[in-house]
């Protein structure tokens, strides 16, 4: 597997890690939205990356094995919901309904084969008309189609043949889009959750950023990874552009390139020729600013902070200034 992808692995592994970690558990469930993000979609993304990754290692695996990988996916974000509707069963005194998904992780995974899938359905049939009920605990429509779609993956896989043969570029391909997929998911979806509890939790979204620090899928390009922020530490949303270079040797002049920071400051500008090239940093918010030349080598990356002042006229002294003038000219 590519460098590149290894990385970006590392970067969902550890940005999941630390959003269901014990200690900042409680903080991500406090949004209920961003704990089935979290707990139910993005890690079964990142699970089924796994198990692909695991059986492209292999070369060759035998569908017996891989059936056992979508079974345990498959489990896993199932007990995540069944979980939650204990609680709300529980809490709601609803002896019924907690008697029909009174499961565990080993007695659901230990269900015969040629059941595993129906009732795994059956258990979210048994929900869906509740869900109205259940989003108080995190379940919503979505999560329980997110369970559906995987038992019913697992048993499409189950009914095709014995022995398998993994085509490597096929799951190369496979791979690309998958991680594509959690990346784009990762970016517009958990990102704006997590940045939303900026002015609250200040210490779960600055551990956050650090967690989920990685790079682009798969490029040989020169690249600049850069993070914008001000004295505190806080992104500004600006444009990071890489401006023009002339090659000392040949002569020739290449172009500027430039990206726009994201949701939590990082920009990434890549295609350029490599060379001693400088950075501009300009923003509606921010004062433009060229920093000092980076030595670009051609294929490597680069990841460095630039810190930014805010502009002048958007400073509280320098409103309060210009409308003491305004008010002298007026007099």
């Amino acid at each position: 597997m590519k460098k590149t992808l290894v990385t970006l692995l590392n970067g969902f592994t550890s940005a999941l890690n630390y959003t269901t970690s014990d200690k900042n558990k409680s903080i991500t469930e406090s949004i209920p939205a961003l704990g089935n993000a979290v707990e139910i979609t993005f890690s079964g993304k990142v699970a089924a990356i796994q198990d692909l990754i695991g059986a492209q290692n292999e070369k060759i695996k035998g569908a017996a094995a891989q059936k056992n990988n979508y079974k345990k996916s498959a489990a896993k974000i199932a007990m995540t919901v069944i979980n939650r509707a204990k609680s709300f069963a529980t809490a709601e005194s609803k002896a019924s309904l907690l008697g029909k998904i009174d499961y565990s992780y080993t007695a659901l995974y230990r269900i015969k084969d040629a059941e595993f899938a129906a009732i795994v359905i059956g258990l979210m049939a048994l929900l869906s008309p509740l869900v109205t009920d259940l989003e108080p605990y995190g379940i919503t429509q979505n999560s329980i189609d997110e369970v559906i779609a995987a038992a019913t993956l697992y048993a499409e896989y189950r009914g095709e043949p014995r022995q398998q043969k993994v085509d490597r570029k096929s799951v190369n391909g496979m791979l690309n889009k998958m991680f594509t997929d959690a990346n784009d998911f990762q970016r517009n979806i958990i990102d704006p959750l997590v940045f939303g509890l900026s002015e609250t939790q200040i210490a779960y979204v600055t551990g956050y950023r650090i967690a989920r620090r990685q790079q682009p899928i798969g490029s040989r390009h020169t690249r600049l990874i850069a993070t914008v922020v001000n004295e505190l530490g806080q992104p500004y949303l600006c444009t990071v552009k890489i401006n023009s270079y002339i090659d000392p040797k040949t002569k020739r002049e290449y172009a500027a390139k430039s990206s726009t920071t994201d949701i939590n400051g990082i920009a990434e500008v890549f295609k350029f020729h490599e060379g001693i090239r400088s950075i501009t940093i300009s923003g509606n918010k921010i004062e433009t600013t060229t920093f000092s030349a980076l030595d670009f080598k051609k294929g490597k990356t680069i990841e460095k902070t630039f810190v930014v002042k805010p502009a002048f006229a958007n400073l509280p002294s320098a409103k309060i200034t210009a409308g003491k003038s305004l008010q002298q000219a007026a007099e």
